[in-house]
């Protein structure tokens, strides 16, 4: 699975005013990092990603236009507070598999399927079921990289059974 990040949005956020944040450029800001958040989450955990994005960044930031002197590093730390603030949220008022957007798990399902043309398994069962798995392994989907080859194994085992 591809790792998407999702702060591009801030390098070309047109609209820039020279003065304070206006409510059109925080408008245009959202609706641009809505835009690119949904490749990796759902309608609303882009959304508050995006919120929490543009209070960070509008609080280091007093205007649009202090933003074009913004440093990548800073952005990764930003998006990273902003990920990790809303796991912990999302911990608390947990939602099965909030963050694999429709997206993502259709492009999880394609390529786990496409793995497995040729084979005797049952590709739509297993890939649905590896789905599932690592969905509870791996709430954040950005993370699923990090799968251990045990946790694949038991993926495997568990999906081939049903």
């Amino acid at each position: 699975m591809k790792k998407v990040y999702l702060y591009f949005f801030i390098l070309f956020f047109p609209g820039i005013s020279n003065g304070q944040w206006t409510a059109e450029g925080k408008d245009k800001f959202l609706q641009q990092c809505r835009s690119s958040a949904a490749t990796s989450f759902n309608k609303e955990a882009a959304g508050n990603y995006c919120n929490c994005m543009l209070n960070k960044i509008s609080a280091a930031y007093s205007s649009e236009s202090a933003v074009a002197t913004i440093q990548q590093t800073e952005i990764d730390t930003l998006a990273a507070e902003c990920v990790s603030e809303l796991m912990v949220e999302k911990e608390k008022n947990s939602t099965y598999g909030a963050w694999w957007s429709a997206e993502v798990r259709k492009e999880f399902i394609s390529s786990c399927q496409e793995k497995l043309k040729g084979s005797s398994v049952d590709g739509e069962k297993y890939c649905s079921c590896a789905l599932d798995e690592m969905i509870i392994l791996f709430p954040d989907p950005l993370n699923a990289t990090n799968i251990k080859d045990a946790d694949l194994y038991k993926i495997a085992v568990k999906c081939l059974g049903e």
